[in-house]
């Protein structure tokens, strides 16, 4: 590789040669400017070598950066085989539209060279303004029983293939991938128009030690909160995919210590809009978590931290709590995480800010 001494060492051999001339330019008076001229050529000569060299330097470490970069995929086959993986593995692919607020979740349906056919929801009807529209996914894939791997990428809508005659998306196979923080570590502090409700329990066991299914017929919930009070005894702090954090009055609870003990687990309800309208889709979920830290704010409340410990599977008919369901520390509570990742992205893009 062409080294900064190998610039020096070329230069030095140039400086050498025409040294003599320089020499006798100074030392004899009428030959002044030509001694300066050739110092000027000479030293442009050198200057022109240690700029070759940096230049190429850059270049090269860029290029190793890249190959060598370990939360990159660049290999067309590394590529293949990931997607091929998230195919096989049933991943759902988190799509989301550069320039609005839209996102897909999709599942694989085909793979083969440039190209990825990918099955959006039922009931989103695709739009022919959409095709060369850019797009970026994130998707995941299930090395072992303990470990998840989160990618991102960019890409485009190419076309509308049909399949078992309904039409699909058709994605660029993209040139890189980029290896993403687990996004259940993501967390996100949503105004509070896009919170409709919110209710904690303290967790009343069934006889057989199970979760109950019938909450509001157990117990009234130990708080609640409601939008139009000017200081709500509840209030949601921040949630991710793995946790969450809410603001209860300190009143409420006593000491904390006690409470704690008695309760280190809380049923919570949670309500989100998709958009901050009154009429906005909004999205239910039943949350066990447990409280691992808390601390006291200046205005009143207690902010404790919780974990997800289960969460909630719904009816989709009438939200009834069909059963609850383990959740694993790595991977958080999947639809949570979505939301997350889509309002995160939602309001960058509102802020100006590069996703």
């Amino acid at each position: 590789m062409f080294t900064l001494y190998q610039a020096l060492f070329s230069a030095h051999i140039y400086f050498a040669q025409f040294w003599p001339q320089i020499s006798e330019g100074f030392h004899d008076t009428p030959m002044l400017g030509t001694g300066f001229m050739v110092l000027g050529i000479v030293l442009g000569i050198v200057l022109f070598f240690i700029l070759g060299y940096l230049a190429y330097s850059r270049l090269g470490s860029s290029t190793e950066s890249q190959e060598s970069n370990p939360f990159t995929v660049s290999s067309p086959e590394k590529i293949h085989e990931i997607l091929d993986k998230a195919w096989a593995q049933n991943s759902r692919l988190e799509l989301y539209f550069r320039t609005r607020g839209q996102h897909l979740s999709c599942l694989i349906q085909d793979l083969s060279g440039d190209k990825l056919v990918i099955e959006p929801p039922q009931h989103i009807k695709l739009k022919k303004s959409w095709l060369n529209r850019s797009v970026i996914v994130f998707f995941s894939v299930r090395i072992d029983r303990q470990k998840r791997v989160y990618y991102k990428f960019e890409s485009s809508i190419t076309g509308f293939p049909v399949i078992n005659s309904e039409p699909v998306l058709q994605l660029a196979v993209p040139g890189v991938l980029n290896m993403e923080q687990k996004r259940v570590h993501l967390r996100l502090d949503p105004p509070l128009a896009y919170v409709k409700s919110m209710r904690v329990w303290q967790v009343l066991y069934n006889s057989d030690g199970s979760l109950p299914r019938d909450i509001s017929s157990k117990a009234e919930p130990l708080a609640q909160y409601i939008p139009a009070e000017s200081k709500p005894v509840l209030r949601l702090a921040d949630l991710s995919g793995g946790g969450i954090r809410i603001k209860i009055a300190k009143s409420l609870l006593g000491s904390m210590e006690d409470f704690i003990k008695a309760n280190p687990n809380l049923i919570i309800f949670l309500q989100l809009r998709d958009k901050p309208d009154q009429d906005s889709e909004v999205h239910n979920y039943y949350l066990v978590g447990r409280i691992r830290n808390y601390f006291t704010d200046q205005h009143g409340y207690y902010i404790l931290g919780m974990q997800y410990e289960y969460s909630a599977r719904l009816d989709p008919d009438t939200g009834d709590i069909v059963r609850w369901e383990k959740v694993d520390p790595e991977e958080g509570v999947e639809d949570v995480v979505n939301w997350v990742v889509q309002k995160h992205l939602q309001f960058y893009r509102e802020k100006g800010v590069p996703d």
